[in-house]
């Protein structure tokens, strides 16, 4: 029988500008749906940020983390 794990309630997450929600190599365990503005993927390649895409509103990330556990 498959591990099972309580899923918990959803909260919301205010950031402001320029904030950093999680960087890339993290070990995540959330998923995040965009309720509001947006946010910007991005990645480091050792001088600068790259912006990979921008999610808006209703947009979902962060589920792979669930399912592959990284």
């Amino acid at each position: 029988m498959p591990d099972k794990k309580k899923i918990s309630q959803p909260s919301l997450r205010n950031l402001a500008s320029g904030d950093v929600l999680f960087r890339e190599g993290e070990v995540g365990d959330f998923a995040f749906q965009i309720v509001s503005g947006e946010i910007e993927i991005c990645k480091f390649n050792g001088d600068e940020y790259i912006t990979l895409t921008t999610l808006e509103k209703g947009a979902l990330f962060g589920e792979m983390a669930l399912i592959d556990k990284q």
